[in-house]
């Protein structure tokens, strides 16, 4: 219970810096809380207009805002503040300092821009393709 007051706390401080500092929207993200009564999840809903996470870096569909296991909490905020002059981190007098792209939680998936990926996909979608002609 103790960590959980902790990260509540830290979750509080870290919005409020945020609405002081103009970085956060001052109404909670899109969100929504899931519970097998034995985890707790919030998970920050895909927005492109008032979503927690609206950058092209990582998936939408990722963001894990809160994940609570016998009190243990696995994700939340890892930043103090977001900046559109930091490129990817960097730190200041609070703490840590985000660029927007850089400002996910949770497991979210990073788009691969290198096109290796496309590169096998489409080879093997070209094969499937042959054998099913």
């Amino acid at each position: 219970m103790k960590n959980c007051t902790i990260a509540m706390g830290k979750t509080v401080s870290v919005a409020l810096l945020g609405l002081a500092a103009g970085f956060l929207p001052a109404s909670d993200f899109p969100n929504a809380e899931i519970t097998n009564g034995k985890i707790r999840a919030k998970v920050y809903l895909p927005d492109r207009n008032s979503g927690f996470y609206r950058s092209t870096r990582f998936d939408w569909s990722g963001v894990i805002g809160s994940l609570t296991y016998k009190g243990h909490e696995f994700y939340g905020a890892w930043f103090q503040k977001i900046d559109a002059a930091v490129y990817d981190f960097n730190y200041d007098d609070r703490g840590v300092v985000s660029a927007p792209f850089t400002a996910m939680v949770g497991p979210g998936e990073e788009f691969n821009t290198d096109g290796r990926l496309w590169d096998s996909t489409r080879r093997r979608l070209a094969g499937r393709s042959s054998r099913l002609a």
